[in-house]
């Protein structure tokens, strides 16, 4: 991947539920929800801290580096 971020977006159960938003690398296929959260989950991640979205990016958006807009999500989920 070239790019990961990810951010609370508004849920049906719980209020907010987690995605991640993913540019692939180039030349690479998108990710699949599924294989995200299997290579999580065999990396420690714990199961309630999984995504349960996933927004693949075609890399016209990516998250900034060391920015506090990294922690803002991309527009379509802007309030």
């Amino acid at each position: 991947m070239a790019a990961a971020v990810c951010f609370s977006v508004p849920g049906p159960d719980l209020g907010e539920r987690l995605c991640a938003c993913v540019v692939p690398a180039t030349g690479a296929p998108a990710p699949l929800l599924p294989d995200l959260t299997t290579h999580l989950l065999d990396h420690g991640l714990a199961r309630h801290k999984l995504p349960e979205q996933l927004l693949v990016e075609n890399g016209t958006w990516a998250p900034p580096a060391r920015s506090a807009a990294a922690l803002r999500p991309p527009a379509q989920f802007a309030a």
